[in-house]
């Protein structure tokens, strides 16, 4: 899935794995919402039309491309963003460490050991 040439079509085969891929499918399809659901729905509705399934290779094909940053537009984040990081409340400091953790992936250069 993450390798650049990586086609829709060509994760149809499921490798030997059928019954981890149904599993797969199976789970992305039920977890996914708004516009990557009807993104994967879609697909879903084009394969049957033809006979065919749609994988769990495949929708997770789909989940990248979603999710994908593009080259162009970047998601480039600066000290300032991460700074900007607060905890709030007392029961929140997962959701502080995703935010700080994905900052600091953003961020075009990494800072020194002493900010990490």
């Amino acid at each position: 899935m993450e390798a650049p040439d990586a086609k829709f079509e060509t994760l149809a085969d499921a490798e030997g794995f059928d019954s981890l891929d149904a599993k797969l499918a199976a789970a992305l399809a039920k977890l996914a919402t708004g516009h990557l659901g009807r993104r994967m729905t879609h697909a879903i509705e084009v394969a049957a039309k033809s006979d065919a399934m749609v994988g769990g290779r495949q929708l997770l094909h789909i989940v990248y491309n979603h999710y994908k940053i593009s080259d162009e537009i970047g998601l480039v984040y600066n000290f300032s963003d991460l700074m900007a990081v607060k905890l709030r409340g007392d029961n929140a400091l997962e959701g502080f460490l995703l935010s700080w953790d994905s900052v600091l992936d953003g961020m075009s250069e990494e800072p020194s050991v002493m900010v990490k």
